[in-house]
């Protein structure tokens, strides 16, 4: 009987694509199932690209010069995504990956790669946190994650945090003030930069791995942990936990009306005025006194005012059944009387849900 691929810390040298493809399709790779009947490959895998920046006619350009990948002791590399884009193709054929068997991929600072990946992949799901900072993202059985949000650190600190297999990331050999392109012959010193990057990445998952029990246990992010102890101590304590949680899930309507509401105002300096120190400075808040209904009716002279009393104006508000009335934050310039503008905006929601 064929035993399971083991992580090996001595493992180094890249393959070609060719085999690397030969290597893994060799290989039996260990293979777990979480709660919702995925099963994902329980080994560490990661992708990474290289890139030059320069300008043309004053206008910042960036091109990828060479990116690489890696599954457990192997690393491969290519020079365009054209080639990205065949290799993955046939790396899903080789593991059977689709919807209901994946492969985690870790990037470090996915954000970056992603915006060079966004409009090449074709995604089945993404998440983000804010944005342009996704945390990860499906395509076909490929399941991106952000290692940079998993450790909180940068790459090199990663290295140098590493216990049971120790790996370096190299610092200094590669030189960011040269413009690369995928026609750019690269040294043995410069191969090595990109391998070592990889190879960190392959290290910390499968310390991971380890650690957490398998990669299905690993949260997306560092806060993870916190959540997911407060989740079983809950669980342990309250039988009704679950069915609360359930019931606080917002629907995505919820999601983008409280983000709305909850929006808050510019804080940045004036650019005028930035990195100067200025004296005597005053200030002045806007805020209207209208209401929040969920009945129907229309509500008369409603007045606005600065904090400091001064009226603004009144006016009529019509206020429909369950609607949630708000001000809306992009207050005008004053006009030539020295008046201010603003405008109300309704939105449509739901009607309360009750917890219970």
């Amino acid at each position: 009987m064929q035993t399971c691929a083991t992580f090996d810390k001595d493992a180094e040298g890249l393959l070609s694509r060719l085999n690397f493809i030969k290597a893994v399709a060799e290989a039996d790779l260990p293979i777990v199932t979480n709660n919702k009947k995925v099963s994902y490959y329980n080994v560490p895998a990661a992708f990474d690209i290289e890139t030059s920046s320069f300008y043309i006619d004053g206008e910042k350009k960036a091109c990828m010069y060479v990116w690489q990948f890696g599954i457990l002791n192997w690393v491969t590399y290519g020079r365009t995504w054209e080639e990205f884009d065949q290799f993955m193709s046939v790396l899903s054929t080789v593991l059977g990956l689709d919807s209901n068997t994946r492969l985690v991929v870790y990037i470090h600072n996915f954000a970056y790669e992603f915006q060079w990946m966004r409009k090449r992949v074709h995604w089945d799901k993404l998440f983000f946190l804010d944005k342009r900072k996704p945390v990860y993202g499906i395509s076909g059985g490929y399941e991106y994650r952000c290692s940079l949000k998993l450790s909180g650190k940068s790459l090199a600190k990663v290295a140098s945090d590493l216990q049971k297999y120790p790996c370096q990331k190299k610092v200094g050999d590669l030189d960011y003030s040269l413009i690369r392109t995928y026609k750019t012959p690269l040294t043995q010193k410069e191969w090595g930069y990109c391998e070592a990057d990889i190879r960190v990445l392959l290290a910390y998952i499968q310390e991971k791995i380890e650690a957490d029990g398998d990669i299905t246990q690993i949260p997306l992010t560092n806060t993870g942990y916190v959540r997911n102890y407060c989740r079983k101590a809950c669980f342990k304590r309250w039988k009704r936990y679950k069915g609360l949680m359930s019931e606080l899930i917002l629907t995505p309507e919820e999601y983008s009306q409280l983000k709305q509401v909850f929006a808050g105002g510019f804080t940045h300096a004036n650019a005028h005025y930035s990195r100067r120190i200025a004296k005597h400075v005053g200030s002045f808040r806007l805020y209207f006194e209208l209401p929040v209904c969920d009945d129907f009716g229309e509500v008369s002279n409603v007045e606005s005012k600065t904090r400091r009393g001064n009226k603004l104006g009144r006016g009529t508000v019509h206020v429909p059944e369950h609607v949630l009335l708000y001000v809306r934050r992009n207050i005008e310039q004053l006009d030539a009387q020295g008046r201010h503008g603003s405008s109300g905006l309704c939105f449509k929601v739901n009607p309360r849900r009750r917890c219970g």
